[in-house]
């Protein structure tokens, strides 16, 4: 019996972020930098320049799935549709800044399998498909632990809590007004269906706007939260 997570994954890595190979070198990249990660909860990752891109999968028929000509393995070196090869995945792209729960406003989107005949790495075009590992029946509720009107400084330090269900996984990260997006250790829920976490604001972060993004997973399904906070150093 085939194992549908790991197929769905490497699916998921060449339909939903339209992944095209870049120039195969003469050995294989070392590491695991450019590979599909599956955690144990069955979520999917990317790792590409230090850094893990969680995957929305989407669920497919045996029959769907083969349906689509198989071609060569991809063990190394993915890149991001239209970047340079391995150059690492594009930027996310901004969340809604409503603090109520709801789902990622970063959807889904699965490529066509049309490649255009150009030089260098090929591409694929991406279309717009619901995110079907979204769920809203997934508790989340995401509070900051502060007395100061969820107003900081450079330098500062503040807790964020949030609440699920037990065993649930936890993950933050956060938006900061440079661009600077600083992602925290996934946490398992305790026996309270709680995960708390504790954030340092960089030193020399510049005023404006940051948005605290929580998620929660079990599953393969997902619900996320996000807060504002804002950065305001002394004049």
């Amino acid at each position: 019996m085939r194992l549908p997570i790991r197929l769905l994954g490497l699916t998921a890595a060449g339909l939903l972020v339209g992944t095209a190979l870049g120039p195969v070198a003469a050995q294989q990249m070392s590491g695991t930098d450019g590979q599909v990660a599956v955690r144990s909860d069955g979520a999917v990752y990317l790792i590409s320049g230090g850094q893990r891109r969680w995957i929305a999968t989407v669920q497919v028929s045996d029959d769907d799935l083969n349906a689509y000509p198989e071609g060569d393995p991809i063990f190394a070196g993915l890149a991001m549709a239209g970047s340079a090869a391995a150059a690492g995945p594009a930027p996310a792209s901004k969340p809604s800044t409503s603090a109520s729960p709801a789902p990622s406003s970063s959807s889904g989107s699965s490529s066509s399998a049309q490649p255009t005949a150009t030089k260098g790495a090929p591409a694929a075009t991406a279309t717009a498909t619901p995110d079907t590992a979204v769920s809203t029946d997934i508790p989340i509720d995401l509070t900051i632990d502060t007395t100061s009107n969820n107003t900081f400084q450079a330098g500062d330090k503040f807790a964020v809590e949030i609440k699920t269900t037990k065993d649930f996984v936890c993950e933050l990260s956060v938006k900061w007004p440079n661009d600077q997006e600083d992602n925290e250790d996934s946490k398992t829920a305790d026996s309270r269906g709680r995960c708390r976490f504790n954030i340092d604001v960089p030193d020399g972060m510049p005023d404006g706007t940051a948005k605290v993004k929580g998620w929660s997973r079990s599953s393969g399904k997902y619900n996320r939260m996000d807060v504002d906070i804002t950065i305001k150093n002394k004049s």
